[in-house]
């Protein structure tokens, strides 16, 4: 099997028009439409292949998360500077493990068009949005891949992969550099506002390095014999996934597998006020008072994602207790706060990540006043 190395770092910029000679492989955009008569918003990332993100419903703003392939991507013809690209995403819904939503979206220039459908029984329901820019502040979507064989003479032989994405500030604004250096920080390259891209490359080269030292003396009957043991992956994206004039929100989400029957990932949300240009705390959210009936609330909302009656156990959803404490965690829209569990953090890894949405509505009295200038 021959060796492959490949290698993307792509900066465009999501506004810009497409060329016939050069599509973008990777890009961040956000759309504002709606589903039937209901209107969203879409916030999705493109890295390769693969497109992510996260769209809700403007009336309660409680995101979920999309993720999924294009089936083309195409210049029209005539029209060089307009791309249409097909795409095919899955929506996770908190507590309906057995069935995702799915949108079949055809981008075409700053429109897009296409179906959405609850499950394979339901009616399909029409989506229309077009491409939006609520403020000054743009992104840029930073993307760097590679694969390397490790015994290339075999015929299947493991590999490690990596892969890297995130979004860019485009400005050198005051905003922009702060965000700069949260996007490093988040890639554990502190301090510092420098590009990403050229780090993104030197942490490819080195877990490229590391994976063949660790592996050279390794004989062939050995990889054979336990091929899953010789394999290794690593993927961190930092996603938009919401964003207002004076709130960012961000996902960072992370996959390692080393070897064994699965591998390990997780989501860490980051909410910005980007007036101040801080990371807002739970602390600044919620008044001392109000954390005391937070963990109810977060019960409750689960309980109602996840079907159970107050009587039920928490435990009979599959938690591994019947309490759920509140994180620092937590992601922040203009109409609530969601809070995300890990794999094994309060439930088995089949579980999956547990994110728990709760609207502001049923927070009242019990935010900080300095908050609730980004509630809508």
């Amino acid at each position: 099997m021959k060796k492959k190395v490949l290698l993307f770092l792509c900066t465009v910029l999501s506004h810009t028009l497409i060329s016939a000679q050069s599509l973008p492989i990777s890009w961040y955009r956000q759309f504002s439409g709606t589903i039937d008569k209901y209107p969203i918003v879409l916030h999705l990332h493109k890295a390769g292949d693969t497109y992510s993100g996260f769209y809700y419903y403007e009336k309660t703003q409680r995101p979920f998360r999309l993720a999924g392939t294009g089936s083309d991507t195409s210049v029209l013809p005539g029209q060089l500077n307009v791309a249409r690209e097909q795409i095919r995403l899955s929506a996770y819904i908190p507590g309906n493990e057995s069935t995702d939503e799915t949108l079949v979206l055809t981008i075409t220039g700053t429109t897009l068009a296409g179906t959405w459908r609850k499950d394979e029984q339901s009616k399909e329901l029409a989506i229309t949005a077009t491409e939006t820019r609520r403020d000054s502040l743009s992104f840029d979507m930073i993307y760097v891949e590679g694969s390397l064989d490790l015994k290339p003479s075999l015929e299947n032989s493991p590999s490690a992969s990596y892969e890297a994405s995130t979004i860019w500030p485009h400005e050198q604004s005051p905003v922009g550099v702060y965000l700069r250096k949260l996007v490093n920080q988040l890639f554990g390259h502190k301090n510092s506002s420098e590009d990403i891209g050229k780090f993104l490359l030197k942490q490819k080269k080195d877990f490229m390095d590391g994976y063949r030292k660790e592996n050279q003396d390794v004989a062939d009957s050995e990889v054979v014999s336990f091929p899953s043991s010789y394999s290794l992956q690593e993927d961190q994206n930092v996603l938009i996934l919401y964003r207002s004039m004076g709130l960012l929100t961000l996902a960072s989400t992370n996959y390692s597998y080393t070897g064994g029957a699965h591998g390990n990932y997780g989501t860490a949300y980051f909410s910005i006020d980007l007036g101040s240009r801080k990371e807002i705390k739970l602390a600044d959210v919620i008044t001392a008072a109000g954390k005391k009936p937070l963990a109810g609330l977060i019960e409750k909302f689960f309980r109602r994602d996840f079907k159970l009656s107050a009587s039920q156990p928490l435990s009979e959803a599959g938690l591994f207790g019947d309490k759920i404490e509140p994180t620092e965690n937590f992601f922040l829209t203009g109409k609530g706060i969601g809070f995300g569990y890990q794999p094994y953090e309060i439930g088995p890894y089949a579980m999956g990540e547990i994110v728990v949405f709760i609207p502001f509505t049923e927070l009242v009295g019990l935010l900080n006043p300095a908050f609730r200038k980004f509630v809508q």
